[in-house]
């Protein structure tokens, strides 16, 4: 939670200077950039620190892309209409990551079933253990676990053959998420640009000085004359 909060500040600040569009933008250039850095090192047995980079530079292009969203939608809604395209925004955010969550464990258990059930045919098991992992993998997916005991280096072979599908299955759906924030990246290129960058503060309208309240006069009176 600390890396999205923190890209949310620093988005904030610097929507002062360039455009909320902007913003978001390079938001999702980073999170499609720590995208690609998981999928490269996703391998069987990978530790923690090998993968931090990539999660660092994915929390903090969430909080650049999320803080950023709304200002982006209302900038070109009349504010009469602004509630309104505040509750359909989030609205559209919910429901597109609750699909997104769905596809991605969807991948990630049946691409692991796919590439378990493929090594389990070149694995150098037993036909009989061979036939109990398939159906073992095909029951229970990514959270597969061999029941029974199992004849002497067959247990290696198995553990090689999940861990191996595991990570492939993870790198599948992790592909697909870096496919679908790189076309937001580059769908964000049509938004079309404002005239000078989104002030979240509203301003309120100059109050009319000596001189132009003298000139004001001197027309009405003029007029009064006429």
């Amino acid at each position: 939670c600390a890396l999205p909060i923190s890209g949310a500040q620093i988005g904030g600040r610097l929507v002062r200077r360039v455009s909320a569009t902007t913003v978001a933008r390079a938001g999702l250039i980073v999170q499609a950039s720590s995208y690609l850095a998981i999928i490269r090192v996703i391998e069987p047995g990978l530790g923690f620190f090998r993968i931090l980079p990539g999660l660092i530079g994915f929390g903090i292009g969430i909080g650049f892309a999320s803080s950023q969203l709304t200002n982006v939608v209302l900038s070109e809604v009349p504010l009469d209409k602004a509630g309104v395209a505040s509750g359909a925004n989030s609205t559209a955010r919910q429901i597109g990551a609750a699909l997104g969550a769905s596809v991605i464990a969807s991948l990630i258990s049946t691409r692991t079933i796919a590439h378990a059930v493929a090594a389990t045919r070149t694995a150098a098991l037993d036909p009989a253990v061979r036939a109990r992992l398939t159906a073992a993998v095909r029951a229970g997916g990514p959270s597969t676990s061999l029941p029974g005991r199992l004849p002497p280096g067959a247990a290696a072979e198995v553990h090689r053959v999940l861990a191996t599908s595991i990570a492939a299955g993870t790198r599948a759906a992790m592909t697909f998420g870096c496919a679908v924030v790189a076309l937001g990246a580059v769908a964000s290129m049509f938004i079309p640009r404002r005239a000078a960058p989104f002030d979240p503060v509203p301003r309120r309208p100059a109050e009319s000085g000596p001189e132009t309240r003298s000139g004001a006069e001197g027309a009405q009176g003029s007029l009064g004359h006429e």
